[in-house]
């Protein structure tokens, strides 16, 4: 975990930069629309848990929705320094540590599980957390041959470990913790996108 936080606090400052143009900038936009596609009927009075929320890419979507009661959390204090978004809270946690007794309509974690040692803690606390009829919108790589390259290519070139998910092992994660995995969307062939009901 040290050496993932390291390399996210190292590319903090021009981690949104980079993300907005090219290849990745593309791929990103993709992801955003499978995603927001997922989310339910924003109102105001909505409160979004954005895990593992890196720079804030998808915190500043559902601001831009309309939604004013944002919680982000994230191990970079770095990443979570790039984040401006007014009366924003940030907690600087592992997403598997976090667990509060605040309950949210949507809680989000796009990018982050694949780097977690612990899926099925965070599935646990993500349950506990969330509100009856709320949602839980996941951004996970596939086990598939191009998910294996996205796995690799992190390993090549910062030398992290990937973890890759199977939809099955996630639903049974969902399951598990008493979450209903609803809808599923194949955003590219290295990324999916599932949305649970609790």
């Amino acid at each position: 975990m040290s050496r993932i936080k390291a390399h996210f606090d190292k590319v903090a400052s021009d981690y949104q930069k980079f993300s907005a143009r090219g290849l990745w900038k593309i791929i990103r936009e993709k992801e955003a629309r499978a995603v927001v596609e997922m989310l339910p009927e924003i109102t105001k009075s909505m409160a979004a848990l954005d895990l593992g929320c890196g720079a804030g890419f998808y915190s500043h979507i559902m601001h831009q929705k309309g939604i004013r009661n944002i919680t982000c959390i994230d191990f970079s204090e770095k990443m979570l320094n790039q984040i401006k978004i007014p009366q924003l809270r940030k907690i600087q946690t592992d997403i598997e540590s976090f667990h509060t007794e605040l309950k949210f309509d949507i809680i989000l974690c796009a990018g982050a599980l694949e780097f977690a040692a612990g899926p099925e803690k965070v599935f646990e606390n993500v349950s506990d957390m969330l509100k009856t009829g709320g949602a839980f919108i996941l951004l996970y790589p596939p086990k598939t041959l191009f998910g294996s390259f996205y796995q690799q290519y992190h390993w090549w070139l910062h030398g992290l470990s990937v973890r890759l998910f199977r939809k099955k092992e996630i639903q049974a994660y969902a399951a598990d913790a008493g979450l209903n995995s609803l809808r599923l969307l194949r955003v590219h062939p290295f990324s999916e996108v599932m949305m649970c009901i609790k």
